[in-house]
């Protein structure tokens, strides 16, 4: 009795139920979008290296020679230009999903 009684209103709820719901409205509408703020980027300071070419005079082949400021300088620069790339690689991120 209880299974029949249940079996049929269950059925009746279900149909009814989904009929007396008023209708909904979905609006949509554009947002505006957040400006992307990137760190300023400057230009790269790089400090001069000099290169002493020496004739080694068993091979007759040209070596490059640098001194201890300008191997200093070169190592600077190189450190230098690798943070500049890793800047630029997050920047080039940031963008890439601001616009996604």
């Amino acid at each position: 009795m209880k299974n029949r009684l249940f079996a049929l209103v269950i059925p009746a709820l279900l149909l009814t139920g989904c009929a007396t719901t008023d209708h909904l409205q979905v609006s949509t509408a554009p947002i505006k979008r957040v400006a992307l703020k990137l760190p300023p980027q400057k230009p790269l300071d790089l400090g001069g290296v000099h290169f002493k070419v020496v004739i080694d005079p068993t091979t007759k082949q040209p070596q490059y020679v640098l001194d201890g400021q300008d191997f200093d300088n070169l190592a600077n620069n190189m450190e230098k230009i690798q943070n500049r790339l890793e800047l630029d690689e997050k920047t080039i991120k940031a963008q890439k999903n601001y616009y996604k």
